[in-house]
């Protein structure tokens, strides 16, 4: 996976598409590590803030985010 080998603009680009088809809770918070991660602060608040408001478990969200 791009995001673990440090490939973040990769990794923002792969999400992006993931988020497109399969918008879980988990792939968004992944998505906003990816543009975290490749210096996109302010996308990376509004992906968190979007997913913040629509999670029914940001808890569970975290942690199936932290298993893939």
């Amino acid at each position: 996976m791009a995001l673990r080998q440090g490939q973040y603009d990769l990794a923002v680009i792969q999400f992006f598409h993931v988020v497109k088809v399969d918008p879980t809770d988990a792939n968004v918070l992944l998505y906003a590590q990816a543009l975290r991660r490749a210096g996109r602060t302010a996308e990376a608040d509004a992906a968190l803030a979007q997913v913040k408001k629509i999670a029914e478990d940001i808890g569970q969200a975290q942690f199936d985010a932290n298993q893939m």
